[in-house]
This record gives structure tokens, sequence and C-alpha cells, in this order.
């Protein structure tokens, strides 16, 4: 018997061994020096424990993924992480743009996901789909309550299979048979505000942004743009090669969009072409405003002199890059430090606006749970209930209290708000009445968006002064 463990024993050591040896080269990584590193050796001993005398028999993978995942998490730095092969693929659909699927952008109204916008020519568009559809079930499953990053991902899938979706429009079911193929994800949203001034909306640095930031720039200056607002809040990074096509464009020849420094401190400066005609810009930022959005905002406030006006933005001042492992996973590092054209750092500082605006506290509303099984009614004290009585004052029907007590102003404001919406005249706070005041105060949010507002102003006296 103390034969066979001992053959046991070696037989686990060389598994141990041929398993490490084979992950290390997916990472790139020689094995010859760090079989002599003694910390390394330990990790030997402690893998071979576990093998050995752990209660459940755990799969090689696994615990060579909880390495891998304990490895990168012992940097300390929230940007650097290992992905699995799943994971990979979701992160590489993100940055990139392109996925497959339906073509329809996704909110949820606080119980289901409802269509905000559908890419042109998307197969979402050749079916009907709509602007405000409600999604109520998808391939059968009712999909109340979910997770908006499940719905997206049930509705997303192989290219040439169908996806079965059932809508509520104006009260009234809809089903749809809906082929899936792939898409872009549209990232740039551009508009004219004004006879002169243009606004440009970056939601992201994907791998085609600056071809369609240039596209959409055209295309306003051809409709008489002579300001532009460009508009990067929310905007959590990307493509540094996107985002410095797009400042290249916009600052003046030889102009320093960001420097990169490595970790040796040696540093790379990057400089602008000045491939557009130079017009008066304003950038807005908020503090989501993170990464890349971060370099396109900092490099127009300092080498293009042009104001910032939002909030402080989120301060990720590093370059990472995405290094592919042969088994399909990847590692996602932290390489370098990116500094602003005047060599400052805005790691956990942000980029500061030359005009701070506060959002205002009705744009800080959380959306109303949509889809109760009873109305709320008279005397009865709940959240929903102060989140609505909130959303009432801001829209302009008065109530006496905001507290959440559902009292006989609340019932009178309701009222007069379901009058003015078309919608029955209870005076109860049903699903109806919910799911309009959530598109009431999002079309207010845009319609009084205090920072836009801010720099239509800047540009028009601009304009006018030139």
């Amino acid at each position: 018997m103390r034969i066979v463990r001992i053959f046991k024993w070696i037989a686990t050591v060389i598994v141990t061994v041929a398993i490490t040896v084979f992950t290390l080269s997916l990472l790139g990584i020689n094995f010859s020096p760090l079989a002599k590193d003694p910390y390394f050796q330990r990790f030997i001993g402690l893998y071979q424990k576990v093998k050995q005398q752990y209660v459940h028999l755990v799969p090689n993978q696994t615990l060579f993924q909880g390495a891998m995942r304990g490895l990168v998490d012992s940097l300390h730095d929230p940007f650097s992480r290992y992905m699995d092969p799943a994971e990979t693929a979701r992160f590489q659909e993100m940055v990139t743009g392109q996925f497959v699927g339906i073509g329809a952008i996704l909110t949820s109204d606080g119980m289901y996901a409802v269509i905000t916008q559908i890419l042109s020519h998307s197969p979402a568009q050749q079916q009907g789909l709509r602007v405000g559809d409600r999604i109520m079930k998808i391939n059968a499953q009712t999909v109340s309550g979910w997770n908006l990053r499940n719905v997206v991902m049930a509705m997303r899938g192989k290219a040439g299979t169908h996806v079965h979706v059932l809508i509520l429009r104006n009260g009234k079911p809809m089903q749809f048979a809906i082929l899936r193929k792939p898409l872009v994800e549209q990232t740039v949203f551009a508009r004219m505000l004004t006879p002169a001034i243009g606004d440009i909306y970056i939601a992201q640095f994907s791998g085609h942004t600056a071809n369609d930031f240039a596209r959409a720039w055209q295309n306003l200056r051809r409709q008489g743009m002579r300001g532009a607002i460009i508009d990067v809040r929310d905007n959590p990074g990307g493509y540094l090669e996107s985002v410095n096509a797009i400042a290249s464009d916009l600052l003046p020849k030889g102009a320093v969009i960001e420097q990169i420094e490595s970790r040796m401190g040696k540093k790379n400066v990057f400089r602008a072409s000045g491939a557009v005609q130079q017009m008066p810009i304003v950038c807005l930022i908020n503090h989501q405003s993170a990464s890349a959005a971060e370099i396109l905002a900092a490099s127009l406030q300092e080498s293009g002199h042009h104001p910032i006006i939002g909030g402080q933005s989120y301060g990720k001042g590093t370059v990472q890059e995405t290094l592919a492992l042969t088994d399909g996973s990847s590692l996602k590092l932290t390489i370098a430090k990116w500094l602003t054209p005047l060599g400052h750092s805005i790691t956990h500082l942000g980029v500061h606006p030359n005009l701070s605006i506060a959002t205002p506290e009705f744009a800080k509303l959380p959306p109303l749970q949509v889809g109760y099984q009873k109305a709320i009614t008279l005397d009865s004290v709940n959240l929903q209930t102060a989140i609505a009585q909130r959303m009432l004052r801001a829209l302009h029907f008065s109530t006496d209290r905001t507290d959440g007590y559902f009292d006989e102003s609340t019932k009178i404001a309701l009222t007069a708000f379901q009058r003015k919406y078309g919608l029955m005249q209870t005076g109860l706070l049903n699903t109806a009445t919910a799911y309009q005041l959530n598109i009431a105060l999002m079309a207010m949010r845009i319609r009084l968006d205090p920072v836009r507002l801010a720099a239509i102003g800047y540009l028009q006296k601009k304009l006018m002064a030139a």
C-alpha cells in the first residue's frame, strides 16, 4: 500500500508540473527561471496539498483560473484583470462595438426593458419594433424584474437564428420573430441644436468610433455647424487609438494630445494633425467620464483652449493592454500611465471643468418600479410614493408631502398628471402612471439639461463675437 501511495504522489507531482508548465505557456512565461524561484516552489507545494487533501475533487482548470485571478488581484489594480474565454468574448464585443443581435438599444423602467433606440437597417427596424416598446417575454420566458444585462444577452445569440419577442405597445401585446445578424453598435450620435451649433455625443471609444465621428462632423459642417458641443458624459473610455484619432483632427497641428509614461519613466508624446477646420468647441463631462473620455477632455482644455462644462471626471490616468492567451482567455493589464498635455496626472483627481454645474435634484431621482400587482392608494407609506411625489413636483404638479405618505394632495396631483397624459384618472399610483412618470421625467432631463444649455449659451456668445 505504501508503494502505491508513493506512485500516486509521484504521479500527482508529474501532473502538477505538467499542468503548471502548460498554464505558464498560455501566459507566455518561460518556465525555466521560475523552477528555481522559492515562491513558485511554494505555490507548487500548495497546489499539491489541495489536489491531494481537499475534501472535494476540483478540476485543474478551476484551480488554475482561480490562481491566475489571484495573481492579478494581488496587484490591487482595479483596471487589471484576468478574463476567462467567456468573459474575454464579452469584453471584445463591448470594446469593438461588434455583436450579433437585433439592433435594439434598451433601458430599464424598473420592471421591464424598454426600447430607447433602434439601429438603422437592423433586424429590429425591419421587423417593425419601435422606440417605447416594452419587452415582456423572450423565447416564451417572462423577463419582468430581469437584470438589464440578462435581457440583452437573451436577445443576442448566433447569427442566422431567430429570437421570439413579446412586446407591449400602447397596452397591446405583439409577438415578433426576429432574425439575429452581425451588427455594429452605434457610439456616435449627432444633431444640430441651432442653425449654427452642432451636438455630438460619444458613448464610448470603440474600434469604429473615430470614423463615425469624422462622418458625423462633416455631416454637421454641411448643415452649417460653426460651433460644436462634444458630449462625453457617462463615457467609460475605450481604445486609445480611437480617441487619439479624434483629438488629432480637432486640435491645432502639432498640439499635444497626451503623454504616455512607461514603467521606466520614458514618455511618448502624441501630437495632433489638425485635419479639420478649427471652430469653437465645448466639451461636456461628468463623474462617469473616464479614461479615453478624459484624454479627449483634457486635450481640448489644455491644448485646444476649449472650455469644459459639467462635473469633475472619474480620474483614470492609466493605460491597459489586453493580452490574448492561447486558450481563448486574456489578461487586461495596466502597462503605462497617461499624462495631460501639460504633464499632469489625473489619477484619483479627474479632469476639472472650467464651469462646474451640479446635476439638478430631479435628475438624480431613480426610476419608479413598474409592474405593481396592486395600485398604491391613500394612507399608505412607501419609498415609491416618495419618489413619485418628488417627480410630480419636478413636473409642476403640486403635492404637500414628499415623505412617502400618500395623502389627498398626492391623489389630486396624480389625477392631474393622468389627465394631462391621457391616462385613466384614478388618482392612484398604478403601473401605467408610474411608467408615464418615468418617461416624462426622462424627457425633462433632456429638455432642461443645464450643462448643455450652458454650452449653447457660451457658443452663441462666442459666435456673435466672431
